[in-house]
């Protein structure tokens, strides 16, 4: 008899990194009996789309998943998307629907759920960076002001999962630091019963660009930019910040203040203490036990950016992009008429220039 293991998310807690790393080792896993189905064979986006009423629909997609579950040599099949979770969007309003339709769907097959959490407040910071990253041009408070932060319950939004699946069916995990010692993916292989020893031949890829996150002043930089260029502009930029701007996994800097931190982590301080309790046993009722990042300013906001961490941006976006031709400057004889070979060349003179245009406004003003 089969049995799947199907990681649900959440979205911002390395979801990319895992499935990078399982799409790269379907011929290890195989070895020790575990198949990865991946996302553009199982079609996650079916279950989260069908509608409650569409049984024929729910019959037909429980076929197809069936039929490629049974084709698969190995005894544990292994599937992953933050679908599965919903969209973060609209507070993942539509779980319950989802929940059932997978269970649906995996009727057959014992199925355990892995679904890994962040804790709230760094949840939001690392949402708005996305929209930044993704075009938006909106300030951290108009930010909030769209988003009820309240629904972001993870007890509340796990319960239709304990429902369909059964509480000794879920496997909850903390996204943090201090609790995932030696990475995600490693945490895992553990759970599913991949010893770590076995991962020592694993391939380990490198993450795709659109999951890369940036320094605090190239978000910035980023978000004054993005409402004046198109959209291949604001792509390129994108990833000229992503290849020389990047922040380190866990890195933090604050959006929110300590007051508004604190207030924030106290609606979720109940809740998170359940499944603290429920699903890992932790007496101390502890979740998460990531010390709480702190601005050394008390309620200080971010000022914004200076000319200098302007300059510091866009040189380091520059420098990084030819770092694989070391002669540049030698060739062109100064770091001026390098540069300025660098531009033309890449045909992002138009790109640059409206980003210093847009950026020279906001920092003097």
């Amino acid at each position: 008899m089969k049995k799947l293991f199907i990681h649900i998310g959440t979205h911002k807690t390395g979801s990319t990194a895992l499935q990078s790393t399982l799409r790269a080792n379907i011929r290890l896993l195989r070895k020790y009996d575990y198949s990865y189905i991946t996302d553009d064979k199982a079609q996650s986006h079916n279950v989260r789309e069908i509608a409650s009423e569409n049984t024929e629909e729910l019959v037909n997609e429980k076929d197809r998943l069936c039929k490629i579950i049974q084709k698969q040599s190995s005894t544990n099949i292994v599937l992953s998307s933050e679908r599965y979770f919903g969209n973060y969007k609209n507070s993942y309003s539509g779980i319950n629907q989802i929940a059932y339709n997978l269970r649906f769907v995996t009727q057959p097959y014992e199925t355990k759920i892995i679904v890994y959490f962040r804790r709230q407040d760094t949840f939001i910071e690392s949402l708005y960076t996305q929209t930044i990253q993704d075009g938006q041009s909106w300030s951290f408070k108009e930010f909030a002001d769209a988003i009820d932060f309240e629904n972001f319950d993870w007890k509340q939004l796990i319960k239709p999962y304990v429902e369909h699946f059964g509480r000794d069916n879920i496997y909850i995990r903390p996204y943090e630091k201090s609790q995932l010692k030696h990475g995600i993916v490693n945490d895992f292989a553990a759970l599913i019963g991949i010893g770590a020893d076995s991962l020592n031949d694993a391939e380990i890829p490198q993450l795709a660009k659109t999951n890369i996150g940036l320094s605090r002043p190239a978000l910035e930089v980023a978000r004054l930019c993005n409402a004046s260029l198109n959209e291949q502009e604001r792509l390129a930029l994108i990833s000229l910040l992503q290849g020389s701007n990047s922040k380190k996994t866990f890195e933090r800097y604050s959006f929110f203040s300590n007051t508004e931190r604190k207030a924030l982590l106290e609606i979720f301080q109940s809740s998170n203490r359940d499944l603290a309790l429920e699903f890992l046993g932790k007496q101390n009722g502890l979740l998460f036990e990531d010390e709480l990042f702190t601005n050394r300013n008390h309620d200080s906001q971010y000022e914004g950016l200076t000319l200098e961490e302007v300059t510091d941006v866009l040189t380091r976006a520059m420098v990084s992009y030819h770092a694989k031709s070391s002669d540049t400057i030698r060739r062109w004889g100064t770091a001026e008429k390098a540069f300025a070979h660098i531009l033309e060349k890449l045909r992002l003179k138009n790109i640059v220039r409206k980003a210093l245009i847009r950026l020279t406004y906001n920092v003097n003003h």
